[in-house]
């Protein structure tokens, strides 16, 4: 068997769409900042660790019932958290059962609060490695997650993987054929998150037009980016005017309860050049805002584009 077709599909992105029925937490007006950050990066690492050890109850414990999942080689598609687990339970089996050993550990996290403590943005990379025999394929993983704190605990609203890829590395990969298309995504977004929709759309279109949250954290298939610099990292992919277009075959999005948080995520068609050569990147853009005011600031974001085993 190989160990990179086995391995692909735990590249893991997901992102849940919030319901209706999980219990809000009483706000409080003192937040122990540093005391929540701490808890939101115990909750993650509790949820890689899981992930190691092929514990899916434990790494699924903190994904809602209606989730919207995919890989960061977006080829799958998954719409709920039962399909997820099955499909999970089917990828660590054959790991398990081939005697494939996984490590993944955390290398750098940036944690953000909303004012009242209980939504979250957690960006982490990690390194991902699988062993199999004396053989080892190692990875670098990006995660950009957006969590709700309810009675029950922490709960993924939306979340994205990628792995890195260089800008040249890129084309190449496109003129090989190595990059896979995404797929549909599918989905109906409520009117409630029409203006987070619109933001994203008019981003998307124009990167360098959009509100930035002080603090942002953005990831491309180049780097990782925050503050003053996450705007131009975005513009240096998504290009001018224009250039980033839909493919139309589906939007997802959502907002926390509180209604001042929201995220949208689609299929885009990205133009990559050498020189005077250009080839098509489809790529997954997931985006995170925060409502300031009567403006959305883009606080945390992913572009992420696929790369088939070799």
């Amino acid at each position: 068997m190989s160990l990179r077709t086995t391995t692909a599909g735990l590249f893991l992105v997901l992102a849940t769409i919030p319901g209706c029925d999980r219990k809000p937490v009483r706000t409080t007006t003192s937040v122990d900042t540093a005391g929540i950050r701490a808890q939101v990066d115990s909750v993650m690492r509790n949820h890689f660790a899981a992930f190691q050890r092929g514990d899916v109850d434990g790494w699924s414990r903190i994904l809602a019932d209606d989730v919207f999942f995919t890989a960061a080689d977006p080829a799958n598609v998954f719409d709920n958290r039962d399909s997820v687990i099955a499909r999970m339970r089917q990828d660590l089996g054959q790991v398990a059962q081939s005697g494939i050993t996984l490590a993944i550990r955390p290398v750098s996290s940036r944690i953000w609060l909303t004012a009242d403590g209980l939504t979250s943005g957690a960006t982490y990379e990690l390194d991902y490695s699988a062993t199999y025999q004396t053989q080892t394929f190692n990875y670098r993983l990006r995660s950009s997650y957006l969590l709700e704190r309810d009675t029950t605990g922490w709960k993924v609203l939306a979340a994205q993987y990628s792995r890195p890829v260089a800008y040249d590395s890129l084309f190449m990969n496109l003129v090989r054929h190595l990059v896979p298309g995404a797929a549909p995504i599918g989905g109906q977004v409520s009117s409630a998150v029409g203006e987070v929709v619109q933001r994203f759309r008019a981003d998307v279109r124009d990167i360098r037009m959009a509100d930035i949250a002080p603090g942002a954290v953005v990831v491309t298939p180049g780097s990782v980016a925050s503050g003053s610099d996450a705007k131009q990292e975005l513009a240096n992919w998504l290009g001018p005017v224009g250039n980033a277009t839909e493919p139309g075959n589906g939007l997802r999005g959502g907002l926390n309860r509180a209604g001042t948080v929201g995220w949208a995520a689609t299929n885009l068609y990205v133009p990559v050049f050498a020189g005077p050569e250009s080839a098509i990147a489809p790529m997954r853009a997931f985006f995170v805002y925060r409502l300031s005011g009567n403006r959305w600031e883009l606080a945390q974001g992913s572009l992420s584009v696929g790369l088939k085993e070799r």
